[in-house]
């Protein structure tokens, strides 16, 4: 029987069904052999794969697909060999040598999530169809909990820093097409959110949706501060636009408030009067490692527009006022932690906006030091009017990301305490 299964050909394995059919023990065996085969073929596919896939979620996932799609044309038409081919396909997709290489069993749910977010980012235009390939994959993870909490991390990323402006309608879909489960869930655009709920129920999306809803609302709240302040405070009219998050729902940690210079601060004070004369009891605290702006430069001959983090923002206007500041000055008038102000330091000298006499040309942030000194570049030029300097800061993401896993090991020794219990 094994070499008939081993050829993989359809026919000859019906046969051999309708030979072994009526036979109980030889009917079990046939089954368990199919399993082995598509185990063992999973098994080893992953293998060949594993140095690369194990950092590559798009190869990964891909891969997996193919496997299904291979044995589903075989052993996917007939209703009695569905629960071999299930059987095999959990094995394979929950435990393999991506894995055990990660030495956790949660790697392939964060991969999955991990793939649908660069989906979602660019945008494809097949994207509706991978939905449906994703949740294939997705009926098979063991941890779906984890799924969500990845897929939550990154779709707050792509909320807040807006990667996409036709996005909501993918979100929402895919979302919807996880209810079938009454779990718990949500993704970035309308037709994610649509395809989770068909797959999983509304209880698992109900809070991406949710996140989805605050987005709404902030928009509504950015435009009636705007018509507050043409009604109140006309010259305070700048181009500015805030997300008021639910903090139980986003998962972003919080870091220590830094000094904002009296240009940043009168904004933030305006629109905090604004907001808690309509919420009160309500408290805002502001996420400014994840806030964005433009500034313009009036040292250069030719204007620029530059496009920066807050925390760019902060280094970059104290230079108003002075020529040149020592990094330690720089800290101590902003209150930036070292290991930030460097990497924010780091992209500003990087982009020549910056320069620092002290640093050789093949610098790393970790060369800056506190004694440095940094000043305008007088004569600095680019092509281009409109300058992107805005870059994700390491230490954030990896703080991020460590809450996270510390998010699902608290959630995991939870679950190991009730089954003892």
């Amino acid at each position: 029987m094994r070499t008939i299964i081993s050829t993989e050909k359809v026919e000859d394995i019906k046969h051999l069904w309708e030979l072994v059919n009526r036979i109980p023990k030889a009917k079990t065996k046939l089954l368990d052999m199919i399993t082995d085969h598509i185990y063992q073929f999973g098994i080893n596919t992953i293998q060949r794969i594993s140095e690369t896939a194990i950092d590559d979620p798009e190869t990964y996932v891909k891969e997996l697909i193919n496997i299904y799609k291979k044995f589903l044309e075989i052993f996917g038409t007939e209703s009695y060999f569905e629960a071999a081919f299930d059987k095999a396909c959990h094995k394979f997709i929950n435990n393999n040598a991506i894995t055990q290489k990660a030495d956790t069993t949660t790697k392939s749910a964060e991969l999955l999530a991990r793939y649908c977010d660069e989906l979602l980012q660019k945008g494809d235009e097949t994207i509706k169809e991978k939905f449906n390939e994703i949740l294939i994959i997705f009926n098979y993870i063991e941890d779906k909990d984890v799924y969500e909490k990845f897929y939550r991390k990154m779709l707050s990323k792509r909320l807040v820093d807006q990667l996409r402006t036709d996005g909501d309608d993918d979100e929402k879909l895919m979302i919807s097409k996880l209810k079938v489960y009454n779990l718990s869930i949500m993704i970035l655009t309308l037709h994610f959110t649509l395809f989770l709920q068909q797959t999983c129920g509304f209880e698992y999306t109900s809070r991406f949706e949710r996140m989805m809803h605050d987005v709404d609302v902030s928009k509504n709240l950015t435009n009636e501060y705007q018509s507050y302040c043409k009604t109140n405070n006309p010259k305070s009219i700048v181009n500015f636009s805030v997300m008021v998050l639910n903090s139980n729902l986003w998962p972003f940690s919080s870091l220590p408030n830094v000094i904002l210079l009296v240009e940043l601060k009168a904004i933030l004070d305006s629109f905090t009067d604004f907001y808690t004369h309509r919420h009160n009891g309500r408290k805002l605290m502001w996420l400014h490692q994840h806030s964005k702006g433009e500034i313009q430069t009036y040292f250069t001959k030719k204007k620029y527009t530059l496009q920066v983090s807050t925390y760019q923002m902060i280094v970059l206007l104290l230079f108003n006022g002075n020529i040149k500041l020592t990094v330690e000055g720089i800290r101590d008038k902003t209150q930036i932690r070292p290991e930030l102000l460097v990497q924010v330091l780091y992209s500003l000298l990087e982009s020549k906006i910056l320069l620092c006499q002290e640093i050789t040309e093949n610098f790393q942030d970790h060369d800056i030091q506190m004694n440095h000194t940094i000043e305008l570049t007088k004569n600095f030029t680019s092509k281009k009017i409109r300058i992107n300097l805005n870059v994700p800061l390491r230490s954030i993401e990896q703080q991020d990301l460590e809450c996270l896993n510390i998010s699902i090991d608290k959630d995991r020794y939870l679950v190991i305490q009730v089954d003892k219990n």
